[in-house]
């Protein structure tokens, strides 16, 4: 197979994958879990609904073959560990960064392709 023959391959797989119900269920499954822990916590301090959230989320996977896989996790980070300075009309401001590290990655035939780092308050 030649380069540009791999390469059109390549992009074609990843496009139908991204694009299946597979796919599509995996993220929706993501987004039900978050919502299901928030509706089932909502009396709960917030640090204590993140927790359940973080705790959700010590690996979610998803494989196509073996060429593609994505996988999410998520950190607690509230208080201390995310607090953040930065310059604010001729004042330096300190404030909590967020409350909950979410971190994707996108692994093509083994190797990381794309890292994703969300931080979320």
């Amino acid at each position: 197979m030649r380069n540009w023959e791999w390469q059109n391959y390549f992009v074609e797989n990843f496009f139908s994958w991204i694009n299946s119900v597979e796919f599509s269920e995996f993220i929706t499954r993501l987004a039900d879990d978050i919502r299901i822990k928030i509706a089932s916590n909502y009396n709960k301090d917030e640090p204590d609904i993140v927790k359940e959230i973080t705790a959700s989320f010590k690996e979610k996977s998803l494989m196509r073959g073996k060429f593609f896989r994505v996988k999410t996790s998520a950190e607690f980070i509230h208080g201390s560990k995310s607090q953040v300075i930065f310059p604010f009309d001729k004042n330096e401001l300190q404030r909590e960064l967020g409350d909950i590290v979410f971190i994707t990655v996108l692994r093509i035939n083994r190797n990381f392709t794309l890292r994703k780092l969300s931080i979320i308050q």
